[in-house]
């Protein structure tokens, strides 16, 4: 919902906008309002979509690093993504050592986030890690 509110808070823009170059041409106060309520209309949808998808967001951040942590694992919060990760996809955990960023795949398993890594087989599994199994990968990194 909040995708279409932002896609429909646009759209009213670019309506305000054509309003806009009517009424300056027509001049007349009646199209004057209609620009202005056109565009505090689009403004109000994309800051409620913007804000609603940014809540959302926060909120699976919160949840991941929460259940990540709980099972055993030590992560700054700056290194748990919900939905904007950069070396995988989606939701996402990183771990550092030294000049090394291990980046793996967070998913819910069972109602409890998962971070692993995907099987060759099928990219829909997931092979699920322990905190000992991070532990021995990041071994291999040398420390600075």
């Amino acid at each position: 919902m909040h995708i279409a509110e932002i896609i429909v808070g646009i759209v009213l823009v670019f309506v305000a906008l054509l309003l806009m170059a009517y009424s300056v041409e027509d001049g007349s106060v009646v199209s004057f309002g209609a620009t202005f309520i056109v565009g505090a209309a689009a403004a109000g949808l994309a800051y409620l979509g913007g804000h609603g998808l940014n809540a959302e967001m926060h909120s699976k951040h919160v949840s991941i690093a929460a259940d990540v942590r709980a099972q055993g694992f030590i992560v700054p919060s700056d290194h748990v993504f919900a939905d904007s990760g950069a070396d995988l996809y989606g939701s996402e955990v990183y771990f550092t050592r030294g000049g090394c960023r291990l980046a793996f795949i967070a998913r819910k398993i069972d109602g409890t986030w998962r971070i692993g890594l995907p099987r060759a087989e099928s990219a829909d599994d997931l092979i699920v890690l322990r905190p000992g199994d991070v532990a021995r990968l990041l071994a291999a990194c040398p420390a600075r």
